[in-house]
């Protein structure tokens, strides 16, 4: 994920939930993320998830551009590549182990 935004308009106001976000996560590796209600967190996961797309930047999964996918192609690429999540206490997800997937 390079320079990553999200904003979203509702009639003259815009709401800017993400604003140039970096990260880098390897394959396996175990990530949490926590904080207060309405940070972006679920907005963050969505575009992991490939279920939005960014306002701005990319997001790169498995060296596919996801965040260049149109809907059809987001959503073939989520029946093929699932992120497995928990809910933890307060509602937030976590990963869990992974299952085979095939390809």
């Amino acid at each position: 994920m390079d320079g990553v935004a999200k904003s979203y308009r509702t009639g003259e106001i815009v709401a800017q939930v993400l604003r140039d976000v970096d990260l880098r996560i390897a394959r396996d590796e175990f990530v949490v993320m926590f904080g207060v209600s309405g940070c972006g967190k679920t907005t963050l996961l969505n575009l992991i998830g490939a279920l939005d797309v960014p306002s701005a930047g990319t997001i790169g999964v498995d060296g596919e551009r996801i965040s260049s996918m149109t809907e059809r192609a987001r959503t073939r690429f989520r029946a093929h590549n699932p992120l497995p999540v928990r809910r933890g206490h307060g509602g937030q997800a976590r990963q869990v182990s992974r299952p085979a997937v095939r390809r």
